[in-house]
């Protein structure tokens, strides 16, 4: 991993040890990054895959703490699909547990049982959201389920918190569900697969499909509002989006592109 300067030129370097990844969130100051490998023979007992997770100075790239990999290699969890970091706590999630440290104190503070199935969390105000075919809340300072859906659909994406709502993009369409309790608000079918997060501007809920359709949905009534098609680019399917002040940022696999929101 490199950090550059928004002037240009590199600032420091990191060279993680892994082939996949790496993944990283930055928080405070710190920046935590985990990679892993795939290199487990199924032919021979007891190989695993193997993994790191450092915590750095954002600054200096320097080594705060090197994360024990012990808790997350017992039993299942024998590599990492991904993290979530706030500045203090750090989450990184295994096969079948989300295992939580304290970079403050340099501890494994608790392991959360999660389904197999979750796409990349989202950690809000110590309230961790995520999940597969349903949406769950833990609590994850105490280690407990808050809340959980039924059946939202599979999930590949982060979800989008609100000060009132957690919107989910599904493979079906989009969703709205009350932040303190999980009751759905809403939720608007889309005729192709979604592989963006939902992004917030103002009154709309932006999402985009693999068929290059952005869609709008306004975000207290849950009615799809706009339906706009990108150029027709060699991919068609839009794999990010993110918005800043009037302008929707929009990416491809093969282009990113602005558009000024009307």
């Amino acid at each position: 991993m490199t950090a550059v300067d928004v002037a240009g030129g590199i600032r420091w370097t990191y060279r993680h040890s892994h082939e996949r990844g790496p993944q990283a969130w930055a928080r405070d100051g710190r920046v935590a990054i985990t990679s892993s490998t795939t290199d487990a023979n199924p032919e021979q007992p007891g190989s695993q895959n193997r993994f790191e997770t450092v915590v750095l100075d954002a600054e200096s790239g320097e080594t705060l703490w090197d994360v024990p990999t012990d808790p997350i290699q017992d039993g299942k969890d024998n590599h990492v699909s991904g993290i979530a970091f706030d500045g203090r706590r750090l989450a990184i999630f295994a096969p079948v547990n989300c295992h939580v440290f304290d970079v403050e104190e340099q501890t494994h503070v608790g392991t959360i049982p999660i389904d197999a199935s979750w796409a990349s969390p989202k950690l809000v105000e110590g309230m961790l959201y995520g999940g597969g075919y349903t949406l769950e809340c833990y609590d994850w300072q105490n280690q407990t389920l808050k809340w959980e859906t039924s059946d939202v659909g599979p999930a590949d994406t982060p979800p989008t918190v609100t000060e009132q709502a957690v919107l989910v993009a599904t493979r079906d369409g989009v969703g709205a569900y009350d932040r303190a309790d999980g009751e759905e608000r809403w939720f608007v079918p889309t005729k192709h697969r979604l592989n963006t997060s939902p992004v917030v501007q103002g009154e709309i809920v932006w999402v985009g499909d693999d068929n290059g359709v952005l869609h709008g949905i306004n975000y207290e009534q849950g009615e799809e509002v706009i339906a706009h098609s990108v150029e027709k680019w060699d991919s068609n399917s839009i794999e990010a989006l993110c918005a800043y002040k009037s302008s929707l940022y929009v990416g491809c696999s093969d282009v990113f592109k602005k558009y000024v929101v009307e």
